[in-house]
């Protein structure tokens, strides 16, 4: 991990210097040595995905950014479940591929395929912090085999930094406490796979466009938007709305104010912060409705 970590390093420096082609190099190299030694489904090849589908957007390479993020999705999803409690929540907020995937798919023109990801990754947002609270209607059973198997995860990755850190461990003392923890982060892995196919909605799996266009009528749509910082300070936004029929449209966002940071991002928030607050004043509300309206309908 050592060379993959100084690539990695190396190539952000790179970066921040305009050294482009070199950097994408580094990170390609640190993403292939953390694939080989934990295998694609790690939580800990998720940082080195995303900066390369970065490096990648600089460059102008917005399909090989799309390939490798396409690429990474279903490890992700493994990878995911492998969370537990809150962390869960926090490693899908810095490392989730769909937001970059999702502006890949429409800076190609690909519309129709961009909206499957946005639902995937809203869904799983509102699952995560539904596990991270504990609000899931889990059988007796079913918590009883998730808190067993969660202490023999825990068990296993201290056991595993343990070997890591030790100058007296082998190097057979380490592969095998890693064969066992990642016996231990498949058998969980499993365990949410399962409960995700029973509770579907709780556990995050997307619902699809069909059945969200049928819980609307004529009058009626859905709107939001993607923001994407697709390198540092870099961001695109995109708006969409959903009707009842017919496909989601999206229109790209090209007149927020300078940078598409937070100052893009801030009338909606605080339109949200508002409504969220029964003391707010009315006239505030309309005021940052207005704002949102403006900026953005």
């Amino acid at each position: 991990m050592g060379f993959a970590e100084s690539c990695n390093n190396v190539a952000f420096v790179l970066l921040e210097e305009h050294g482009h082609a070199a950097a994408e190099s580094l990170y390609a190299k640190a993403l292939t040595t953390v694939r080989r030694i934990w295998g694609p489904a790690s939580s800990r090849i998720f940082t080195y995905t995303n900066n390369l589908a970065r490096v990648y957007f600089i460059r102008g390479k917005t399909a090989a950014a799309e390939s490798v993020l396409s690429e990474a999705v279903p490890f992700y999803e493994t990878a995911r479940r492998r969370k537990y409690h809150a962390e869960r929540a926090g490693f899908g907020t810095f490392l989730s591929p769909y937001p970059q995937l999702a502006a890949a798919r429409l800076l190609l023109g690909r519309h129709a395929a961009a909206w499957p990801v946005v639902e995937s990754d809203l869904a799983r947002t509102l699952a995560d912090m539904l596990y991270a609270s504990d609000h899931r209607d889990l059988t007796a059973a079913e918590s009883a085999r998730e808190d067993s198997l969660l202490k023999v995860l825990e068990t296993r990755q201290a056991r595993f930094e343990t070997a890591g850190a030790s100058q007296a461990g082998t190097s057979g003392t380490r592969t095998e406490a890693l064969r066992e923890l990642l016996t231990a982060e498949a058998a969980w892995s499993e365990h949410q796979r399962a409960l995700a196919q029973r509770y579907p909605l709780t556990e995050g799996d997307p619902v699809g466009l069909d059945s969200v266009q049928s819980a609307l009528d004529g009058r009626t749509a859905i709107v939001g938007w993607l923001d994407t910082e697709l390198w540092k300070g870099e961001w695109v936004a995109w708006a969409y709305c959903i009707r009842r029929d017919g496909p989601v449209h999206w229109s790209r966002l090209d007149d927020l104010p300078a940078g598409g940071g937070a100052s893009a991002r801030g009338a909606p928030r605080a339109l949200r912060a508002l409504l969220a607050n029964r003391r707010s004043d009315p006239d505030s509300v309309r005021a940052a409705a207005r704002a949102v309206w403006r900026q953005r309908i």
